[in-house]
């Protein structure tokens, strides 16, 4: 049986979960950007280790991102290496590339240990609007990967 104060409830629990959405972040501009990565090649040089990853980058956006720089920053250090890579992800899409880069063997560790490489992107949309995501990828079976 529904009775008044049933429907007053009901009703109260719908204004908190309306305001509740309204005061969830969203991404800065609206851009969502997320990637997982499969090591190709490892070459160990002693204290760095030589690695080529193949990396596919999916938006959740409405908009065509294309890439202005990539790097990698480092988990230990902070630091950064640029990348040699370029790509153009469709509107809630998908695009890979493959990139190599030299890490210190600990940095490779920790990846091996669950550590996420991150990219630091710089992208523009088609709009002009530029803005930098750094992204943490996620580790996939190396046959998704190509």
């Amino acid at each position: 049986m529904i009775t008044a104060r049933g429907i007053v409830v009901a009703g109260v629990c719908l204004l908190l979960s309306a305001v509740m959405m309204a005061r969830t972040p969203q991404a800065a501009n609206g851009h969502e950007v997320s990637g997982v990565y499969a090591i190709q090649q490892i070459a160990n040089t002693g204290s760095d280790v030589n690695v080529t990853l193949h990396v596919i980058l999916s938006s959740s956006t409405d908009a065509t991102l294309q890439s202005e720089s990539v790097s990698l920053r480092s988990l230990l250090g902070g630091g950064t290496q640029t990348l040699s890579a370029s790509f153009s992800i469709p509107a809630h899409g998908n695009a890979d590339f493959t990139a190599s880069a030299s890490i210190s063997a600990a940095e490779y560790k920790l990846w091996q240990e669950g550590g996420k490489p991150m990219l630091v992107l710089s992208l523009k949309a088609l709009d002009g609007s530029e803005f930098t995501r750094t992204v943490a990828l996620l580790p996939t079976v190396h046959a998704e990967a190509k």
